[in-house]
């Protein structure tokens, strides 16, 4: 987050610090359509995975099922974010 905000702040966006976190909040901190749109690709990608390692006997359970990949939503997603950006308030 710090060096997206270095960017933004930078001469060629020329963003104050205020305008710089309230982009930052509103692009990381809350749900777009983008948002929506990437994690429907995500999911999309954790049935592709789990179609192709179908087959094979030697790959681990937690692979198979794809846990970790899985796990992520866009409330988890969020939150992360949020609490850099936070991190970065603070």
């Amino acid at each position: 987050m710090p060096t997206i905000e270095r960017i933004l702040r930078s001469n060629v966006f020329g963003m104050s610090a205020a305008e710089a976190r309230e982009m930052m909040q509103k692009c990381f901190g809350e749900e777009t359509e983008g948002l929506r749109e990437s994690f429907r690709i995500h999911d999309e990608a954790v049935e592709s995975y789990r179609a192709y390692l179908d087959p094979l006997a030697y790959v681990s359970r937690e692979n198979h099922t794809m846990s970790v990949m899985g796990r992520n939503n866009i409330a988890r997603h969020l939150e992360t974010n949020r609490r850099a950006l936070r991190a970065m308030a603070a």
